[in-house]
């Protein structure tokens, strides 16, 4: 009842941002990553070019030549390009989409109370909804799962808030609702491809 019948192809990747990677360079590695990890949806409608990047890849990697690693590379680049795209487009697609009012009223209280320990539970009951039926519907009108929606606003709050020199990045850490430096550096890494004090240091530029 998630998707409509298709055939599904999985890739999962690790990006180097800081060294680059498959011979990008360092901006072209973390642009990739970011786009990646940023966006809202974790399975796509991908285009019609998808599958032979696959087969290629798979072609390059049982048959080895002298120029096999190379295609096999370059292959590899052109897949996670299109994935990128084929999520863009999917999140434009959420973006104009608007959540129910119930929906709406979970998402504005999670932003009022960011700082605060917040519960599944609680977020359902704000709905007035059963847990699990809370769960399946955000995610059908967001894109997100509750908690995804939630670290995502505390991230952009964070990012605001790393603007602000004065503030320490614990301070900061617990301020958008992460209950520790290490957390809320783990989260932020993995969602923007940076650390904290790098992206502070990034927006000093």
């Amino acid at each position: 009842g998630v998707m409509d019948p298709c055939e599904l192809y999985w890739a999962a990747f690790s990006l180097d941002p800081a060294g680059g990677s498959l011979g990008l360079s360092v901006a072209e590695t973390a642009h990739l990553d970011r786009c990646l990890r940023s966006s809202r949806t974790r399975v796509s409608r991908g285009s019609s070019a998808m599958p032979g990047h696959f087969a290629r890849i798979l072609a390059a990697l049982r048959e080895p030549d002298g120029l096999g690693a190379a295609v096999a590379r370059a292959s590899v680049v052109m897949l996670i390009a299109e994935m990128a795209a084929a999520f863009a487009r999917a999140d434009a697609a959420l973006t104009e989409r608007h959540p129910s009012p119930r929906i709406q009223e979970a998402i504005d209280w999670m932003a009022a109370h960011l700082s605060e320990a917040i519960a599944l539970d609680a977020l359902a009951s704000q709905c007035r909804l059963k847990t699990s039926r809370f769960r399946a519907l955000f995610r059908t009108e967001t894109g997100f799962s509750p908690l995804e929606y939630l670290t995502h606003l505390r991230i952009t709050a964070a990012k605001e808030l790393l603007a602000r020199p004065r503030l320490s990045i614990t301070e900061i850490a617990l301020a958008s609702g992460f209950g520790s430096s290490q957390y809320f550096a783990t989260a932020f890494r993995r969602t923007t491809g940076f650390t904290p004090r790098d992206f502070r240091q990034r927006g000093d530029q």
